[in-house]
């Protein structure tokens, strides 16, 4: 279910407003945003919302549904109706990243973003989800060898570039598809040449069992939700795994997701500890302070 605060906004057809519910609606004060489409089941409002509060910043947080043709009138008008910055989830990542005036280093070396706020240029994009998902794998305390991430994306090649960033010293991307694992090698060539040794894209639909995995290797599940994994876990893998993070988040994810098929997983995670870590990157570069963690992790907890 979409947090409370997920009232969903969208921009009318001459981006000269907003509407919400179908209806013309003017923001009270200034506000941030995750944008996405769809966007509805984001947790973003509810822990954004908690840490503006927190803050005692007097700012709001919505959720923006927009479709990808669009992002360009976001950038454009986004400002002067009252939108002070972005979070951005799927499918708008790389999309947005080719719209913005500036990139920081995070954002250049995966080539998505996730985060927006203006200069005077215009947009600037930010990627907290490489830092998030480090965080939460160094959280776990000694770096495994090595990694699979599952999927070609942004948030895959985040989650390749985390693993390294935690010290896994050996990373393969597993893609779905030869066009997929043809754009991750493009991008592979644009990494400096110490990242790239570490990381390999194997043929498409390769499972985990004809990887050379050592034993406690992470497996990151960087696909949209109600993807089909069975082509990678069948034979199972020849090693017990050490982690299962699947990126995408909710109990109703963890209990219907890929993990019934996959043996000796020593711990199964989803998406919220990565949310709560490249949220709070995400707070931190926009105000230039840290924002209330607790109050933004309470927020996340299901609601009674």
């Amino acid at each position: 279910m979409p947090a409370p605060e997920a009232r969903v906004l969208r921009l009318a057809p001459d981006a000269a407003s907003w509407l919400r519910d179908g209806q013309p609606w003017t923001p009270p004060r200034p506000f941030y945003a995750v944008v996405g489409d769809p966007v509805g089941h984001s947790l973003s409002p509810r822990f954004q919302g908690a840490a503006l509060r927190a803050a005692g910043l007097g700012f709001d947080y919505h959720a923006v549904e927009i479709e990808a043709r669009r992002l360009d009138a976001l950038r454009d008008r986004g400002r002067e109706l009252g939108l002070l910055g972005l979070n951005v989830t799927a499918p708008h990542k790389t999309a947005a990243a080719a719209l913005c005036a500036r990139l920081t280093d995070d954002a250049v070396a995966v080539a998505a973003v996730n985060t927006v706020r203006w200069d005077a240029g215009g947009w600037e994009g930010h990627n907290t989800d490489v830092g998030g998902i480090a965080a939460v794998l160094a959280g776990l305390g000694a770096a495994p060898r090595t990694a699979v991430v599952i999927g070609a994306g942004g948030a895959a090649r985040a989650a390749a570039l985390a693993c390294l960033r935690a010290g896994v010293a050996r990373v393969w991307i597993a893609a779905r598809s030869p066009r997929a694992a043809a754009g991750l090698r493009r991008w592979l060539a644009t990494l400096s040449p110490e990242a790239a040794a570490c990381i390999d894209v194997p043929p498409p639909g390769r499972p985990l069992s004809r990887l050379p995995l050592a034993s406690g290797a992470v497996v990151v599940d960087a696909t949209p939700p109600g993807s089909d994994l069975t082509t990678f876990l069948q034979p199972p893998p020849d090693v017990p795994l050490g982690v299962w993070l699947d990126l995408n988040y909710g109990p109703a994810r963890v209990a219907a997701g890929n993990f019934g098929a996959v043996p000796d997983v020593a711990l199964r995670l989803d998406g919220r500890g990565v949310l709560l870590e490249q949220g709070a990157l995400a707070f931190a570069w926009w105000f230039g302070r840290a924002p209330d963690r607790a109050a933004m992790a309470a927020a996340l907890e299901p609601s009674p």
